[in-house]
Protein backbone atom coordinates (compact mmCIF):
# COMPACT_ATOMS: atom_id res chain seq x y z
CA UNK A 1 0.00 0.00 0.00
CA UNK A 2 1.52 3.43 -1.06
CA UNK A 3 2.05 6.15 1.48
CA UNK A 4 -1.14 8.10 -0.04
CA UNK A 5 -3.39 5.59 0.38
CA UNK A 6 -2.24 4.95 4.00
CA UNK A 7 -2.77 8.62 4.84
CA UNK A 8 -5.92 8.94 3.15
CA UNK A 9 -7.10 6.13 4.88
CA UNK A 10 -6.22 7.03 8.22
CA UNK A 11 -7.67 10.47 7.28
CA UNK A 12 -11.12 8.88 6.64
CA UNK A 13 -10.74 6.47 9.74
CA UNK A 14 -10.04 9.62 12.03
CA UNK A 15 -13.09 11.82 10.61
CA UNK A 16 -15.52 8.56 10.98
CA UNK A 17 -14.09 7.81 14.62
CA UNK A 18 -14.82 11.66 15.25
CA UNK A 19 -18.13 11.32 13.91
CA UNK A 20 -19.33 8.13 15.59
CA UNK A 21 -17.68 9.70 19.02
CA UNK A 22 -19.98 13.12 18.56
CA UNK A 23 -22.60 11.11 17.33
CA UNK A 24 -22.69 8.64 20.90
CA UNK A 25 -21.50 11.80 22.74
CA UNK A 26 -24.49 13.39 21.41
CA UNK A 27 -26.62 10.40 22.05
CA UNK A 28 -25.65 10.43 25.63
CA UNK A 29 -26.12 13.85 26.04
CA UNK A 30 -29.81 13.68 24.62
CA UNK A 31 -30.56 10.58 26.84
CA UNK A 32 -28.84 12.66 29.86
CA UNK A 33 -31.38 15.25 29.08
CA UNK A 34 -34.20 15.34 31.82
CA UNK A 35 -36.80 16.31 29.36
CA UNK A 36 -35.82 14.09 26.84
CA UNK A 37 -35.33 11.48 29.69
CA UNK A 38 -39.07 12.71 31.46
CA UNK A 39 -41.07 12.15 27.82
CA UNK A 40 -39.27 8.66 27.18
CA UNK A 41 -40.81 7.78 31.05
CA UNK A 42 -43.67 9.58 30.58
CA UNK A 43 -43.97 7.35 26.89
CA UNK A 44 -43.61 4.27 28.92
CA UNK A 45 -46.18 5.19 31.30
CA UNK A 46 -48.52 6.09 29.13
CA UNK A 47 -48.03 2.33 27.54
CA UNK A 48 -48.75 0.69 30.18
CA UNK A 49 -51.76 2.93 31.43
CA UNK A 50 -52.91 1.87 28.22
CA UNK A 51 -51.83 -2.04 28.69
CA UNK A 52 -53.22 -2.23 32.26
CA UNK A 53 -56.37 -0.29 31.83
CA UNK A 54 -55.65 1.87 34.69
CA UNK A 55 -53.28 5.36 35.09
CA UNK A 56 -49.94 4.98 36.04
CA UNK A 57 -47.31 8.02 36.00
CA UNK A 58 -44.05 9.18 36.90
CA UNK A 59 -43.40 12.91 37.93
CA UNK A 60 -39.80 12.99 36.84
CA UNK A 61 -36.32 11.29 36.17
CA UNK A 62 -32.91 10.97 35.60
CA UNK A 63 -30.95 7.91 33.76
CA UNK A 64 -27.44 7.44 33.99
CA UNK A 65 -25.64 5.93 31.61
CA UNK A 66 -26.99 3.01 31.43
CA UNK A 67 -26.41 2.12 35.31
CA UNK A 68 -28.82 4.08 37.08
CA UNK A 69 -32.29 5.12 37.36
CA UNK A 70 -34.07 8.17 39.70
CA UNK A 71 -37.55 7.98 39.43
CA UNK A 72 -39.63 10.79 40.88
CA UNK A 73 -43.55 10.78 41.90
CA UNK A 74 -44.33 6.91 40.44
CA UNK A 75 -48.02 6.54 40.93
CA UNK A 76 -49.68 3.26 39.92
CA UNK A 77 -53.71 3.50 40.25
CA UNK A 78 -55.96 0.72 40.43
CA UNK A 79 -59.22 0.41 38.37
CA UNK A 80 -60.65 1.11 41.26
CA UNK A 81 -58.90 4.74 40.86
CA UNK A 82 -57.07 4.25 44.10
CA UNK A 83 -53.78 4.29 44.81
CA UNK A 84 -52.04 1.12 44.43
CA UNK A 85 -48.70 2.06 44.87
CA UNK A 86 -46.65 5.32 44.74
CA UNK A 87 -43.44 5.92 46.08
CA UNK A 88 -41.95 9.40 46.22
CA UNK A 89 -38.39 8.62 44.96
CA UNK A 90 -37.03 5.21 43.57
CA UNK A 91 -33.52 4.98 43.10
CA UNK A 92 -31.64 2.00 41.35
CA UNK A 93 -28.18 1.16 40.28
CA UNK A 94 -27.49 -1.69 37.41
CA UNK A 95 -24.85 -3.49 37.49
CA UNK A 96 -25.88 -6.28 35.23
CA UNK A 97 -28.77 -7.68 32.05
CA UNK A 98 -27.87 -10.79 31.12
CA UNK A 99 -30.48 -11.14 28.33
CA UNK A 100 -29.71 -14.53 27.12
CA UNK A 101 -29.80 -15.72 31.29
CA UNK A 102 -32.62 -13.79 31.99
CA UNK A 103 -31.40 -12.31 34.77
CA UNK A 104 -31.23 -8.49 36.15
CA UNK A 105 -28.66 -7.64 39.00
CA UNK A 106 -29.21 -4.18 40.90
CA UNK A 107 -26.22 -3.41 43.20
CA UNK A 108 -28.67 -0.90 45.22
CA UNK A 109 -32.65 -0.43 45.01
CA UNK A 110 -33.69 2.54 47.09
CA UNK A 111 -37.71 3.95 47.57
CA UNK A 112 -38.25 6.56 49.80
CA UNK A 113 -42.13 7.71 51.11
CA UNK A 114 -43.38 4.31 48.95
CA UNK A 115 -46.98 3.15 49.66
CA UNK A 116 -48.37 0.05 48.93
CA UNK A 117 -52.13 -0.02 49.25
CA UNK A 118 -53.50 -3.93 48.30
CA UNK A 119 -57.44 -4.17 48.35
CA UNK A 120 -60.65 -6.35 47.59
CA UNK A 121 -63.40 -4.32 47.28
CA UNK A 122 -66.69 -5.62 48.52
CA UNK A 123 -68.39 -5.62 45.22
CA UNK A 124 -65.56 -7.02 43.57
CA UNK A 125 -65.38 -10.95 42.57
CA UNK A 126 -62.32 -11.25 45.48
CA UNK A 127 -59.50 -10.96 43.68
CA UNK A 128 -57.02 -8.40 44.82
CA UNK A 129 -56.56 -5.05 43.16
CA UNK A 130 -53.18 -6.42 41.97
CA UNK A 131 -54.76 -8.88 39.88
CA UNK A 132 -55.07 -7.07 36.76
CA UNK A 133 -51.28 -6.17 36.86
CA UNK A 134 -50.95 -9.89 36.93
CA UNK A 135 -53.06 -11.17 34.98
CA UNK A 136 -51.65 -8.62 32.12
CA UNK A 137 -47.83 -9.96 32.35
CA UNK A 138 -48.90 -13.26 32.74
CA UNK A 139 -50.84 -13.44 29.49
CA UNK A 140 -49.60 -16.57 27.58
CA UNK A 141 -47.70 -16.26 24.89
CA UNK A 142 -49.14 -17.58 21.38
CA UNK A 143 -45.69 -19.50 19.94
CA UNK A 144 -44.47 -22.71 21.59
CA UNK A 145 -41.55 -21.68 22.57
CA UNK A 146 -41.19 -22.00 26.61
CA UNK A 147 -38.81 -19.86 28.35
CA UNK A 148 -37.29 -19.67 31.74
CA UNK A 149 -38.48 -17.35 34.05
CA UNK A 150 -36.26 -13.85 34.89
CA UNK A 151 -34.33 -14.20 37.59
CA UNK A 152 -33.41 -11.26 39.77
CA UNK A 153 -30.96 -10.24 42.07
CA UNK A 154 -30.81 -6.92 44.65
CA UNK A 155 -27.33 -6.31 46.35
CA UNK A 156 -28.86 -3.95 49.00
CA UNK A 157 -32.45 -2.62 49.40
CA UNK A 158 -33.58 0.27 51.26
CA UNK A 159 -36.82 1.23 51.73
CA UNK A 160 -37.48 4.59 54.09
CA UNK A 161 -41.24 5.45 55.25
CA UNK A 162 -42.74 2.78 53.76
CA UNK A 163 -46.61 2.33 54.55
CA UNK A 164 -48.65 -0.74 53.72
CA UNK A 165 -52.55 -1.40 53.70
CA UNK A 166 -54.00 -4.74 53.16
CA UNK A 167 -57.75 -4.29 53.44
CA UNK A 168 -60.79 -6.88 52.29
CA UNK A 169 -63.61 -4.62 52.33
CA UNK A 170 -65.91 -7.65 52.59
CA UNK A 171 -64.94 -8.87 56.40
CA UNK A 172 -65.39 -7.44 59.54
CA UNK A 173 -63.34 -5.36 61.37
CA UNK A 174 -61.98 -7.17 64.58
CA UNK A 175 -62.14 -4.61 67.62
CA UNK A 176 -58.34 -6.12 68.94
CA UNK A 177 -55.35 -7.34 67.69
CA UNK A 178 -53.58 -7.81 64.67
CA UNK A 179 -56.47 -8.05 62.04
CA UNK A 180 -54.90 -9.86 58.86
CA UNK A 181 -58.21 -8.70 57.01
CA UNK A 182 -57.34 -5.29 57.64
CA UNK A 183 -53.79 -4.46 57.85
CA UNK A 184 -52.34 -1.07 58.07
CA UNK A 185 -48.60 -1.12 58.88
CA UNK A 186 -46.92 2.27 59.12
CA UNK A 187 -42.98 3.41 59.55
CA UNK A 188 -41.74 1.04 57.85
CA UNK A 189 -38.17 0.73 57.33
CA UNK A 190 -35.67 -2.31 56.19
CA UNK A 191 -32.57 -2.48 55.30
CA UNK A 192 -32.15 -5.37 53.12
CA UNK A 193 -28.60 -6.77 51.66
CA UNK A 194 -28.15 -10.14 49.07
CA UNK A 195 -31.85 -10.41 47.49
CA UNK A 196 -32.56 -13.15 45.24
CA UNK A 197 -35.77 -13.63 43.47
CA UNK A 198 -36.24 -17.33 42.10
CA UNK A 199 -39.73 -17.67 40.97
CA UNK A 200 -41.95 -17.58 44.49
CA UNK A 201 -39.03 -17.67 46.36
CA UNK A 202 -37.05 -14.30 48.14
CA UNK A 203 -34.17 -14.95 49.47
CA UNK A 204 -32.22 -11.82 51.75
CA UNK A 205 -30.33 -10.76 54.74
CA UNK A 206 -32.57 -8.66 56.54
CA UNK A 207 -30.49 -6.22 58.78
CA UNK A 208 -32.88 -4.38 60.69
CA UNK A 209 -36.52 -3.72 59.63
CA UNK A 210 -38.79 -1.64 61.85
CA UNK A 211 -42.32 -0.72 61.52
CA UNK A 212 -45.39 -0.09 63.30
CA UNK A 213 -49.12 -1.72 62.81
CA UNK A 214 -52.32 0.23 63.28
CA UNK A 215 -53.57 -2.38 66.50
CA UNK A 216 -50.58 -1.04 68.31
CA UNK A 217 -48.00 -3.45 67.97
CA UNK A 218 -44.30 -2.09 67.50
CA UNK A 219 -41.37 -3.56 65.59
CA UNK A 220 -38.10 -1.93 66.79
CA UNK A 221 -35.70 -4.76 65.56
CA UNK A 222 -36.25 -7.79 63.06
CA UNK A 223 -33.06 -9.09 62.29
CA UNK A 224 -31.58 -12.32 60.04
CA UNK A 225 -31.38 -14.23 56.79
CA UNK A 226 -35.00 -14.89 56.02
CA UNK A 227 -36.23 -17.31 52.81
CA UNK A 228 -39.67 -16.38 51.85
CA UNK A 229 -42.28 -18.15 49.30
CA UNK A 230 -45.74 -19.42 49.17
CA UNK A 231 -45.49 -22.30 51.57
CA UNK A 232 -42.69 -20.76 53.96
CA UNK A 233 -41.48 -18.75 55.81
CA UNK A 234 -37.97 -18.98 57.34
CA UNK A 235 -35.49 -16.41 59.41
CA UNK A 236 -31.86 -17.89 60.73
CA UNK A 237 -30.47 -15.76 63.67
CA UNK A 238 -33.32 -13.50 64.18
CA UNK A 239 -33.45 -11.34 66.41
CA UNK A 240 -36.73 -9.45 67.18
CA UNK A 241 -37.09 -6.40 69.34
CA UNK A 242 -40.46 -4.63 70.73
CA UNK A 243 -40.93 -2.46 73.75
CA UNK A 244 -41.39 -5.52 76.02
CA UNK A 245 -39.81 -8.72 74.48
CA UNK A 246 -36.52 -9.30 73.18
CA UNK A 247 -36.00 -12.85 71.42
CA UNK A 248 -33.32 -14.62 69.23
CA UNK A 249 -34.31 -17.56 67.49
CA UNK A 250 -34.19 -20.02 64.55
CA UNK A 251 -37.67 -19.32 63.01
CA UNK A 252 -39.72 -21.17 60.53
CA UNK A 253 -43.13 -20.99 59.51
CA UNK A 254 -45.15 -23.55 57.13
CA UNK A 255 -48.02 -23.18 55.44
CA UNK A 256 -50.03 -24.47 52.34
CA UNK A 257 -50.75 -20.28 51.36
CA UNK A 258 -50.15 -17.37 51.95
CA UNK A 259 -54.18 -17.28 53.28
CA UNK A 260 -53.29 -19.52 55.81
CA UNK A 261 -52.04 -16.41 58.01
CA UNK A 262 -55.93 -15.40 58.52
CA UNK A 263 -55.89 -18.06 60.80
CA UNK A 264 -52.98 -18.12 62.02
CA UNK A 265 -54.27 -20.19 65.52
CA UNK A 266 -55.03 -22.92 63.32
CA UNK A 267 -52.75 -23.38 60.02
CA UNK A 268 -49.71 -22.08 60.42
CA UNK A 269 -47.30 -24.23 62.06
CA UNK A 270 -43.65 -23.27 63.74
CA UNK A 271 -40.74 -23.93 64.83
CA UNK A 272 -38.60 -21.83 66.81
CA UNK A 273 -35.65 -22.44 68.93
CA UNK A 274 -35.17 -20.04 71.16
CA UNK A 275 -32.09 -18.79 72.94
CA UNK A 276 -32.67 -16.97 76.20
CA UNK A 277 -35.46 -14.62 74.86
CA UNK A 278 -37.48 -12.40 77.22
CA UNK A 279 -41.08 -12.80 75.80
CA UNK A 280 -44.16 -10.40 76.91
CA UNK A 281 -47.79 -12.12 76.96
CA UNK A 282 -48.59 -8.50 75.93
CA UNK A 283 -47.06 -8.85 72.34
CA UNK A 284 -48.34 -12.29 72.13
CA UNK A 285 -51.91 -11.10 72.44
CA UNK A 286 -51.71 -9.11 69.38
CA UNK A 287 -51.27 -12.00 67.40
CA UNK A 288 -53.78 -14.54 69.83
CA UNK A 289 -56.49 -11.91 70.90
CA UNK A 290 -57.78 -14.20 73.41
CA UNK A 291 -54.79 -13.02 75.57
CA UNK A 292 -55.82 -9.41 75.04
CA UNK A 293 -54.93 -7.94 79.12
CA UNK A 294 -52.42 -10.42 79.76
CA UNK A 295 -48.51 -8.67 80.29
CA UNK A 296 -46.71 -11.43 82.02
CA UNK A 297 -43.22 -11.68 80.61
CA UNK A 298 -41.20 -14.83 81.23
CA UNK A 299 -37.28 -15.73 80.15
CA UNK A 300 -37.35 -19.05 77.85
CA UNK A 301 -35.03 -21.02 76.44
CA UNK A 302 -35.75 -24.13 74.10
CA UNK A 303 -37.79 -25.69 71.03
CA UNK A 304 -41.26 -24.70 70.30
CA UNK A 305 -43.60 -26.41 67.87
CA UNK A 306 -46.92 -26.87 65.84
CA UNK A 307 -49.66 -24.42 65.40
CA UNK A 308 -51.15 -22.38 68.41
CA UNK A 309 -53.63 -24.50 68.63
CA UNK A 310 -51.80 -27.71 69.19
CA UNK A 311 -48.15 -26.64 70.88
CA UNK A 312 -45.19 -28.66 71.82
CA UNK A 313 -42.68 -27.62 73.83
CA UNK A 314 -39.07 -29.35 74.31
CA UNK A 315 -36.39 -28.91 76.37
CA UNK A 316 -37.72 -25.47 77.69
CA UNK A 317 -35.93 -23.74 80.23
CA UNK A 318 -38.50 -20.76 81.80
CA UNK A 319 -38.08 -18.19 84.03
CA UNK A 320 -41.02 -15.90 85.49
CA UNK A 321 -41.63 -13.61 88.00
CA UNK A 322 -38.75 -13.79 91.34
CA UNK A 323 -38.12 -17.17 91.71
CA UNK A 324 -40.06 -19.18 89.32
CA UNK A 325 -38.26 -21.70 87.06
CA UNK A 326 -39.51 -24.39 84.87
CA UNK A 327 -37.33 -27.51 82.97
CA UNK A 328 -39.13 -29.52 80.97
CA UNK A 329 -40.93 -30.79 78.07
CA UNK A 330 -44.75 -29.27 77.55
CA UNK A 331 -47.52 -29.87 75.54
CA UNK A 332 -50.72 -28.34 75.41
CA UNK A 333 -54.04 -28.48 73.39
CA UNK A 334 -57.15 -25.86 72.65
CA UNK A 335 -54.62 -22.46 72.99
CA UNK A 336 -55.37 -19.81 72.53
CA UNK A 337 -58.10 -20.38 75.10
CA UNK A 338 -56.45 -21.60 78.07
CA UNK A 339 -59.71 -22.52 80.09
CA UNK A 340 -60.38 -25.20 77.10
CA UNK A 341 -56.62 -26.35 77.17
CA UNK A 342 -55.51 -29.81 77.96
CA UNK A 343 -51.86 -29.55 78.85
CA UNK A 344 -48.84 -32.48 80.00
CA UNK A 345 -46.07 -30.81 81.78
CA UNK A 346 -43.31 -32.99 81.98
CA UNK A 347 -41.22 -31.35 84.83
CA UNK A 348 -37.43 -32.24 85.37
CA UNK A 349 -37.26 -29.20 87.42
CA UNK A 350 -40.41 -26.83 88.72
CA UNK A 351 -38.89 -24.38 91.33
CA UNK A 352 -41.99 -21.30 92.92
CA UNK A 353 -43.47 -19.62 95.39
CA UNK A 354 -46.77 -18.51 96.50
CA UNK A 355 -45.52 -14.79 95.70
CA UNK A 356 -44.92 -16.00 92.25
CA UNK A 357 -47.56 -17.86 91.70
CA UNK A 358 -50.32 -15.56 92.90
CA UNK A 359 -48.98 -13.00 90.07
CA UNK A 360 -49.96 -15.41 87.46
CA UNK A 361 -53.00 -13.81 85.87
CA UNK A 362 -56.71 -15.59 84.67
CA UNK A 363 -58.97 -15.69 81.94
CA UNK A 364 -60.80 -13.33 81.17
CA UNK A 365 -57.58 -11.47 81.16
CA UNK A 366 -58.59 -7.92 80.89
CA UNK A 367 -60.55 -8.27 84.56
CA UNK A 368 -57.09 -8.07 86.33
CA UNK A 369 -57.86 -11.76 87.98
CA UNK A 370 -55.02 -13.82 89.24
CA UNK A 371 -54.70 -16.82 90.41
CA UNK A 372 -55.66 -17.46 94.32
CA UNK A 373 -53.80 -19.34 96.96
CA UNK A 374 -54.40 -19.55 100.47
CA UNK A 375 -52.16 -17.75 102.68
CA UNK A 376 -50.51 -20.86 104.53
CA UNK A 377 -49.01 -22.04 100.83
CA UNK A 378 -46.75 -19.27 102.08
CA UNK A 379 -45.43 -21.47 104.98
CA UNK A 380 -43.90 -23.71 102.02
CA UNK A 381 -41.20 -21.23 101.16
CA UNK A 382 -39.89 -22.11 97.91
CA UNK A 383 -41.35 -25.01 96.40
CA UNK A 384 -39.36 -27.64 94.48
CA UNK A 385 -41.11 -30.12 92.65
CA UNK A 386 -40.37 -33.07 89.88
CA UNK A 387 -42.80 -34.71 87.77
CA UNK A 388 -45.89 -34.04 85.80
CA UNK A 389 -49.14 -32.72 85.65
CA UNK A 390 -51.46 -33.28 82.78
CA UNK A 391 -54.81 -31.36 82.68
CA UNK A 392 -57.17 -28.21 82.30
CA UNK A 393 -55.55 -25.40 84.26
CA UNK A 394 -58.35 -25.45 86.42
CA UNK A 395 -58.46 -29.26 86.81
CA UNK A 396 -55.34 -31.41 86.52
CA UNK A 397 -53.23 -34.65 88.23
CA UNK A 398 -49.97 -34.05 89.58
CA UNK A 399 -47.82 -36.47 90.04
CA UNK A 400 -44.51 -36.44 91.81
CA UNK A 401 -42.41 -34.78 94.31
CA UNK A 402 -42.37 -31.75 96.18
CA UNK A 403 -39.77 -30.15 98.56
CA UNK A 404 -40.55 -27.73 100.58
CA UNK A 405 -39.58 -25.44 103.47
CA UNK A 406 -41.56 -27.31 105.95
CA UNK A 407 -41.09 -31.14 104.47
CA UNK A 408 -41.56 -33.42 101.80
CA UNK A 409 -44.84 -34.21 100.13
CA UNK A 410 -45.15 -37.00 97.10
CA UNK A 411 -48.66 -37.14 95.33
CA UNK A 412 -50.08 -38.65 93.09
CA UNK A 413 -53.35 -36.86 92.93
CA UNK A 414 -56.36 -34.91 91.31
CA UNK A 415 -56.96 -31.40 91.88
CA UNK A 416 -60.06 -29.44 90.66
CA UNK A 417 -60.40 -25.75 91.36
CA UNK A 418 -64.14 -25.19 93.33
CA UNK A 419 -66.14 -22.18 92.23
CA UNK A 420 -65.51 -20.43 95.67
CA UNK A 421 -61.85 -20.62 94.90
CA UNK A 422 -61.03 -23.56 97.53
CA UNK A 423 -59.30 -26.72 95.64
CA UNK A 424 -60.92 -30.69 95.67
CA UNK A 425 -58.74 -33.67 95.58
CA UNK A 426 -58.61 -37.20 95.45
CA UNK A 427 -55.32 -39.52 95.08
CA UNK A 428 -52.65 -40.75 96.80
CA UNK A 429 -50.23 -39.05 98.77
CA UNK A 430 -46.91 -39.56 101.39
CA UNK A 431 -45.24 -37.01 103.38
CA UNK A 432 -41.58 -36.77 105.39
CA UNK A 433 -41.37 -34.89 108.11
CA UNK A 434 -44.15 -32.35 107.11
CA UNK A 435 -44.80 -29.70 109.39
CA UNK A 436 -48.36 -30.06 109.15
CA UNK A 437 -48.93 -27.99 112.29
CA UNK A 438 -46.98 -24.93 110.89
CA UNK A 439 -48.87 -25.34 107.76
CA UNK A 440 -52.66 -25.57 109.25
CA UNK A 441 -51.83 -22.72 111.71
CA UNK A 442 -52.10 -25.26 114.55
CA UNK A 443 -49.04 -25.15 115.92
CA UNK A 444 -50.19 -25.21 119.68
CA UNK A 445 -51.07 -28.91 119.44
CA UNK A 446 -50.07 -30.36 115.75
CA UNK A 447 -46.15 -30.91 115.05
CA UNK A 448 -44.62 -33.13 112.08
CA UNK A 449 -46.21 -35.85 110.24
CA UNK A 450 -44.94 -38.80 108.25
CA UNK A 451 -47.84 -40.90 105.79
CA UNK A 452 -48.67 -42.61 103.08
CA UNK A 453 -52.52 -42.14 102.33
CA UNK A 454 -55.40 -42.16 100.15
CA UNK A 455 -56.99 -38.42 100.19
CA UNK A 456 -60.21 -37.44 98.90
CA UNK A 457 -61.67 -34.11 99.84
CA UNK A 458 -61.16 -30.17 99.57
CA UNK A 459 -59.38 -27.20 101.05
CA UNK A 460 -56.19 -26.70 102.26
CA UNK A 461 -56.69 -24.51 105.37
CA UNK A 462 -58.08 -25.45 108.87
CA UNK A 463 -61.49 -23.33 108.44
CA UNK A 464 -61.63 -25.13 104.96
CA UNK A 465 -60.35 -28.47 105.30
CA UNK A 466 -62.87 -31.22 104.67
CA UNK A 467 -60.61 -34.69 103.88
CA UNK A 468 -61.57 -38.61 104.12
CA UNK A 469 -58.34 -40.07 104.95
CA UNK A 470 -57.10 -43.96 104.49
CA UNK A 471 -53.80 -44.82 105.86
CA UNK A 472 -50.83 -45.33 107.56
CA UNK A 473 -49.51 -42.54 109.58
CA UNK A 474 -45.61 -43.52 110.60
CA UNK A 475 -45.05 -40.53 112.98
CA UNK A 476 -47.26 -37.51 113.59
CA UNK A 477 -46.39 -34.84 116.53
CA UNK A 478 -49.65 -34.28 118.71
CA UNK A 479 -49.88 -32.63 122.43
CA UNK A 480 -45.37 -32.34 122.43
CA UNK A 481 -45.62 -36.16 121.95
CA UNK A 482 -44.25 -38.07 118.94
CA UNK A 483 -47.10 -40.90 117.59
CA UNK A 484 -45.95 -43.90 115.40
CA UNK A 485 -47.56 -46.65 113.96
CA UNK A 486 -50.91 -45.24 113.49
CA UNK A 487 -53.40 -46.82 110.62
CA UNK A 488 -56.26 -44.47 109.93
CA UNK A 489 -59.09 -44.23 107.80
CA UNK A 490 -61.89 -41.20 108.35
CA UNK A 491 -62.71 -37.92 108.03
CA UNK A 492 -61.10 -34.93 109.15
CA UNK A 493 -63.05 -31.45 109.21
CA UNK A 494 -63.50 -28.72 111.46
CA UNK A 495 -60.72 -29.90 113.37
CA UNK A 496 -62.66 -33.11 114.34
CA UNK A 497 -61.42 -36.46 113.64
CA UNK A 498 -64.54 -38.99 112.93
CA UNK A 499 -62.90 -42.79 112.06
CA UNK A 500 -61.40 -45.24 113.12
CA UNK A 501 -57.17 -45.59 113.96
CA UNK A 502 -54.91 -48.14 115.37
CA UNK A 503 -51.65 -47.41 117.41
CA UNK A 504 -49.37 -49.72 118.55
CA UNK A 505 -46.17 -48.27 119.71
CA UNK A 506 -44.40 -48.77 123.45
CA UNK A 507 -46.20 -45.74 125.37
CA UNK A 508 -50.04 -46.62 123.75
CA UNK A 509 -51.58 -49.43 122.26
CA UNK A 510 -55.05 -48.69 121.00
CA UNK A 511 -58.04 -49.40 118.88
CA UNK A 512 -60.01 -46.42 118.39
CA UNK A 513 -63.44 -45.97 116.77
CA UNK A 514 -65.31 -42.25 117.16
CA UNK A 515 -64.67 -39.00 116.67
CA UNK A 516 -62.01 -36.92 118.48
CA UNK A 517 -62.74 -32.46 118.48
CA UNK A 518 -59.33 -30.50 118.94
CA UNK A 519 -61.59 -27.27 118.47
CA UNK A 520 -60.98 -26.19 122.22
CA UNK A 521 -57.44 -26.22 124.18
CA UNK A 522 -58.25 -30.07 125.43
CA UNK A 523 -59.74 -32.48 123.31
CA UNK A 524 -63.38 -33.29 123.67
CA UNK A 525 -63.94 -37.08 122.81
CA UNK A 526 -66.67 -38.95 121.48
CA UNK A 527 -65.66 -42.81 120.72
CA UNK A 528 -65.33 -46.77 121.56
CA UNK A 529 -61.43 -47.75 122.05
CA UNK A 530 -59.61 -50.75 123.53
CA UNK A 531 -56.83 -49.23 125.25
CA UNK A 532 -53.78 -50.72 126.71
CA UNK A 533 -50.82 -49.84 128.04
CA UNK A 534 -50.91 -46.24 127.47
CA UNK A 535 -48.28 -43.71 129.67
CA UNK A 536 -50.38 -40.73 130.01
CA UNK A 537 -48.01 -38.64 131.53
CA UNK A 538 -45.31 -40.07 128.63
CA UNK A 539 -47.97 -39.01 126.05
CA UNK A 540 -48.19 -35.47 127.76
CA UNK A 541 -52.13 -35.99 128.89
CA UNK A 542 -51.72 -35.92 132.34
CA UNK A 543 -48.73 -33.50 133.26
CA UNK A 544 -48.27 -33.22 136.99
CA UNK A 545 -47.44 -37.36 137.39
CA UNK A 546 -44.50 -39.15 136.55
CA UNK A 547 -46.36 -42.06 135.27
CA UNK A 548 -50.10 -42.81 134.93
CA UNK A 549 -50.55 -46.09 132.95
CA UNK A 550 -53.92 -47.23 131.95
CA UNK A 551 -55.49 -49.92 130.00
CA UNK A 552 -59.19 -50.08 129.31
CA UNK A 553 -62.17 -50.84 127.00
CA UNK A 554 -63.87 -47.50 126.92
CA UNK A 555 -67.35 -45.72 125.54
CA UNK A 556 -67.31 -42.16 125.91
Amino acid sequence: MSSKVLKKTLKISSWTLVVIILLLGGAYMALRSSTLQTKLTQYVASWLSEKFGATVSVRGVDIGFFNSVILEGLYVEDLHHDTLIYADVLKASITGVGIEQRHLQVSRLTLTDLKFYLRKYEKDSGDLNLQFILDSFGKKDTTDTVSAPWTFGVNALRLRQTAFQYDDQRKQHHEFGMDYNHLDVKHINIDLDDISIIGDTIKGSMLSLTCMEQSGFVLQEFSGKATVSSTQLKVDDLHITTPSSKIFTQLEFNYSRWGDFLDYVNKVNMNLDLTESSVSFFDIAYFAPALHGMATAITVTGKIEGPVRSLKGRKLDIHFADNTHFMGNVEMEGLPDINETFMHLNIDKLTTTRADLIRIPLPPFQKGNYLQMPANVGYLGKINFKGSFTGFFSSFVAYGKFNTAIGTVASDISLKKNKDNTYSYEGKISAGDFDIGRFLDSEDYLGKVTLQAAVDGRGFEKSTINTKLNGTINSIDLYGYNYKNISVEGLFANKIFDGKLNIAEENINLAFSGNVNLVDTLPVLDFSAQLKNANLSNLHIIKDRDSVIVSSDMKL
